[in-house]
């Protein structure tokens, strides 16, 4: 039984890499594209695996990052840094185990990174090679690499991961006593279990390395944390079923179809997890799900959802079609305005023939003295009918989820601040333009006189 290789003092924390199929592929640990690119060796020799990979991870959540960071002199940006191995035959390890380095800034980092750069690349090297030497020599570069990451890496923390996906962490130990204790004081006061919390980091980078994102986008972190084991080494179990469940009832209650699809693949997970825990002597299932109802409940939601997607789809196409009708004869409108306007300027009416028209030169004055203004007006009336009519106008910020955020904390303080910046920014505008404005109202009063 897992668990009971695994002493519970020494690994306290428990958690699950997700595997449909039930057994996680050794050789693709390392392949990570998210948060960023990872660098790594995954190597087979005749004794087992080994595994080197280091991965620059941004880990800041603060609002408005680029502004507090630069403020603040603050950086959310760590270095994790994998060196695992497993002493079985590679097609039947069931087990593997290591230890996961993170360093806390890029000075940190940039002293060591050269070190196990090279030892990735020369250990890659060494792949295909045919020489007999080759797999005591990539044990060697593996051993001083590994050796050097657990000298100088500021937080270590040992892993200890199964075919199955089960996955033990213990705590994380520093290499400065200093460094540990500001860390710990200020999550403290910040009411912040700073040790759980890198646990909890190094789950996901040991998770991102080595789980494809299939079901759910990458950025959800929270679904699946570490959980604090038991010494019946259950309960954690049962609260990594929940947590998936609750995701997919989530998604379930407030998605759209994709999300629904996507519940459907983390329905899978969870039939997996629980099969895994059913081989186990020590499970006992205390809550009994309807999988097969809740699946046809979420695929009846999904389907519900594709209707009104058709139906949002059809009512665009009208929208756009009209859109597009109100655009054509404004732009009719404008052309012919333009024209007569053309036709009046040139040739101008002299004064010698006022006399014999004097309504039409009227007209031709106004329309030499004030073109440009009408002209003016025209284009500000396009733009009014391609705003009006524009089917999808919303502004993309960067800043978004972070307005988002702050706004649903601090609600009515919020709404006048956006109400206050509205009026701001419409002052704002209407004394820019305000010569323009006086020169289209003058016009236009010209224009009522000659009428009427």
């Amino acid at each position: 039984m897992y668990s009971a290789k695994i002493p519970i003092d020494q690994f306290p924390y428990a958690g699950w890499v997700p595997s449909a199929n039930g057994r996680l592929s050794f050789r693709h640990i390392g392949e990570s594209k998210h948060p960023t690119e990872s660098i790594y060796a995954n190597i087979t020799t005749g004794n087992g695996r080994l595994v080197l990979a280091y991965q620059h991870r941004p880990l800041s959540d603060v609002l408005f990052q680029p502004i507090i960071h630069y403020l603040c002199s603050i950086s959310g940006r760590f270095w994790f840094v994998l060196a695992a191995r497993s002493d079985e035959e590679p097609s039947s390890a069931e087990e593997m185990q290591g230890f996961i380095g993170i360093y806390k800034s890029r000075d940190d980092w940039r002293a060591h990174e050269s070190i196990v750069r090279t030892a990735i690349l020369n250990a890659n090297s060494l792949r295909f090679s045919l020489d007999v030497e080759r797999d005591s020599e990539t044990d060697r570069i593996f051993s001083n690499a590994q050796s050097h990451v657990n000298q100088t890496a500021d937080i270590r923390i040992a892993f200890h991961i199964f075919r199955s996906g089960e996955v033990y962490f213990s705590e994380p130990k520093f290499r400065d006593s200093e460094l540990e204790f500001a860390s710990n004081n200020y999550a403290e006061a910040c009411g912040h279990n700073f040790p759980k919390w890198v646990a909890d980091q190094s789950y996901f980078f040991l998770r991102d390395i080595t789980h494809a994102h299939q079901h759910h986008v990458p950025s959800s972190d929270t679904i699946l944390i570490l959980q604090r084991r038991d010494e019946a080494d259950t309960n954690w179990r049962k609260r990594i079923i929940f947590s998936l469940y609750h995701q997919v009832i989530k998604a379930k209650r407030f998605g759209d179809a994709p999300s629904v699809y996507q519940s459907l693949g983390i329905q899978a997970y969870c039939l997996s997890f629980k099969a895994i825990c059913k081989s186990r002597p020590i499970w006992k299932e205390d809550h009994h799900f309807n999988d097969e109802a809740l699946k046809q409940s979420l695929e009846a939601k999904a389907q519900e959802g594709l209707a009104r997607l058709a139906e949002t789809a059809a009512t665009s196409s009208m929208k756009l079609a009209r859109a597009a009708n109100w655009r054509t004869f404004a732009l009719a409108l404008v052309a012919i305005a333009v024209a007569v306007l053309a036709m009046l300027i040139q040739p101008r009416i002299t004064d010698g023939e006022a006399a014999r028209f004097p309504q039409l030169h009227a007209w031709s004055d106004f329309a030499s003295e004030h073109f440009d203004t009408v002209v003016g007006a025209c284009l500000i009336v396009l733009a009014i009918v391609w705003t009006l009519t524009h089917t999808d106008w919303v502004i993309r910020l960067s800043f978004s989820r972070d307005l988002l955020e702050i706004s649903n904390i601090r609600r009515r303080r919020f709404i006048g601040l956006y109400f206050g910046l509205t009026i701001v920014v419409l002052l704002l505008t209407l004394w820019v333009s305000r010569l323009a404005l006086f020169d289209i109202a003058h016009a236009l009063n010209d224009f009522l006189h000659l009428v009427f």
